[in-house]
């Protein structure tokens, strides 16, 4: 079994008292957060920024960060 380290983004947008939330629909019919691989000698904010832009298209100057907000999972292929 292989391991690989990814780094994503839950992207919301609060309007009123609900939130939105960004889940993207990847090819390959999967569905989930903005996330990938980081680049070598990219810190994890760098790999999230890159991330939600490749994503969105949009400057991440326009999100907040929660600080503190950090969420470790491990996924395993099927295959």
């Amino acid at each position: 079994m292989t391991t690989q380290k990814q780094i994503g983004a839950v992207l919301a947008i609060k309007e009123g008292p609900t939130f939105k939330y960004l889940i993207l629909h990847h090819p390959d019919g999967q569905w989930g957060f903005v996330h990938g691989i980081p680049r070598p000698k990219e810190g994890e904010e760098q790999n999230a920024v890159r991330e939600i832009y490749e994503a969105t298209h949009k400057a991440t100057d326009a999100y907040d960060f929660v600080p503190g907000f950090k969420n470790e999972s491990l996924w395993y292929d099927k295959g």
